[in-house]
């Protein structure tokens, strides 16, 4: 029922911005520009102009380094930084009370 009645022009319901904690890019991704390189090869050669980009994880071979440093400064300074300002400030456990208490039947 909420959910359809959420979808109508006339109801409006409030929802709370989340916290920005927690919410950060953990890799990248460089499909588009890989395939890019690849359709425009044959322009160079065959030769793409430069390496493509590849930092995916595979079962069967070694971690590249950039990763493994990417995985190093993620658990040495992102995350216990987001777990300290979450333990002193609380602002998702503030979040999550505000959807579930404050705006739970609150409609616009």
């Amino acid at each position: 029922e909420r959910v359809t009645q959420s979808m109508s022009k006339d109801c409006r319901m409030k929802v709370n911005v989340a916290p920005a904690q927690g919410l950060f890019l953990d890799r990248s991704f460089f499909e588009l520009y890989n395939k890019h390189k690849v359709t425009n090869a044959p322009k160079h050669g065959n030769q793409p102009e430069l390496e493509m980009l590849d930092w995916v994880e595979e079962d069967e071979k070694e971690i590249p380094a950039a990763v493994r440093r990417i995985e190093e400064f993620k658990n040495q300074k992102i995350i216990p930084h987001i777990v300290r300002e979450e333990a002193l400030e609380g602002n998702f456990v503030k979040y999550l009370y505000a959807q579930d208490v404050l705006y739970a039947q609150e409609l616009y």
